[in-house]
């Protein structure tokens, strides 16, 4: 199968407009399905209905797709299907460096009305706009543009700031470089909503170093926003300010002195009733921690004990019988219904008056589970029931 006749296979266009397209982009098929695929047409559709509706639901559905075809998401799925059904074919035609950026070039007019919507009054038309900017190269901002996006990073509309932030910085070096001073601004002790996009930009590697942040990026590896802390401790070993153990020892201190709060907070909750209300009421989506200390609270029943760990989802851990076999994220879980059994085994919770069957959790029944037979490595202890 020749190039023309594999551009027609993934393009899906016929031959002739295959082979003009293929000779335009001087026989690069990666290039020539990029133009066959991006739907040419469409954008230019969109753009003419962009330039003279005022409707906001309109607009909206407009930008979104514009956003996608700016972002090459049609020309992904392709390259997607491309790569699995003719993997050597895609290694050896596959594009690279500079010439592997596929790039769609906006019309002046269109920038223009850019320039109107991302001052709007309305924030969600703003907010798409913003999307579809991030998808588009710097040297087509005009001024206009340009200072919109600097009054909106250093506004006082926390979601359009870091929507500016996240579409026009992160992975950009060009927008980060030109909109240095609002992310600086957004470091800020009180910009602490900000704080996360704002530290992301620095984060992405294709950024140079820029010394002047090291102060607020030393302060924000005490942040309380766990996902903070990682990008500015990753950020001061990148810059050469901390090596990667101080960095591993400063991540231990903190977490000793997270679980240190923890179990105080839980250590004060007085009685048996108490603690397995917060423990029935615990969103899992927060640190387990606060869980290992309720069953190692001296108020623990065994109800208690037994809803904490079927909330846990043991049914998925009787695949392993070892944590080394799960990923990281999965272990705190292990080490929690692994210490349950155990204290359960010791007899160390006494009965008491409180109840919880996990047949009926809330009218759930947590012992049902999808987890075929022959998966089962380790099973749950009959005294957990």
């Amino acid at each position: 199968m020749n190039l023309v006749e594999r551009l027609q296979k993934y393009s899906g266009a016929d031959m002739k407009t295959c082979e003009a397209k293929l000779a335009k982009r001087d026989g690069k098929f990666w290039e020539a399905l990029f133009d066959l695929t991006m739907s040419a047409n469409d954008k230019d559709i969109l753009v003419e209905k962009l330039l003279i509706t005022d409707a906001t639901a309109e607009l909206e559905t407009i930008l979104k797709r514009l956003k996608e075809i700016y972002g090459g998401w049609d020309f992904s799925d392709v390259k997607i299907s491309v790569a699995d059904d003719d993997e050597g074919f895609f290694m050896a035609n596959r594009p690279i460096g500079k010439e592997g950026l596929h790039t769609i070039i906006p019309e002046p007019e269109e920038m223009e009305r850019y320039g109107i919507l991302v001052a709007s009054a309305e924030d969600t038309i703003v907010t798409e706009t913003l999307k579809v900017l991030g998808m588009i190269e710097l040297k087509h901002f005009g001024s206009g543009i340009i200072e919109e996006i600097k009054k909106i990073i250093t506004g006082k509309n926390t979601n359009l700031a870091n929507e500016a932030m996240g579409s026009n910085c992160a992975d950009q070096p060009e927008k980060a470089a030109l909109f240095l001073d609002g992310l600086m601004f957004n470091l800020k002790p009180n910009r602490s909503q900000n704080h996360f996009n704002a530290i992301r930009a620095f984060w992405s590697k294709n950024l140079p170093a820029y010394p002047e942040i090291t102060k607020d990026v030393q302060r924000l590896t005490r942040s309380g926003n766990s996902q903070v802390r990682d990008m500015a401790s990753d950020i001061l070993v990148r810059y050469g300010k901390i090596s990667p153990e101080e960095r591993a020892a400063a991540e231990l201190r903190l977490r000793k002195a997270q679980v240190a709060g923890i179990h105080e907070k839980v250590e004060k909750i007085k009685t048996a009733k108490a603690l397995h209300a917060f423990a029935d009421k615990f969103n899992w989506d927060d640190d387990v921690e606060h869980m290992l200390a309720v069953i190692r609270h001296e108020q623990c029943e065994a109800a208690t004990a037994k809803l904490v760990y079927w909330r846990s989802e043991p049914n998925y851990y009787q695949k392993f019988t070892t944590i080394g076999q799960l990923e990281e994220y999965h272990r705190d879980m292990y080490r929690l219904q692994r210490e349950i059994e155990q204290e359960m085994a010791d007899g160390k919770y006494p009965s008491g008056k409180l109840k919880y069957d996990p047949k009926n959790d809330h009218g759930f029944d947590r012992t049902k589970s999808n987890i075929a037979e022959n998966e089962i490595k380790k099973g749950i202890p009959s005294y957990m029931y």
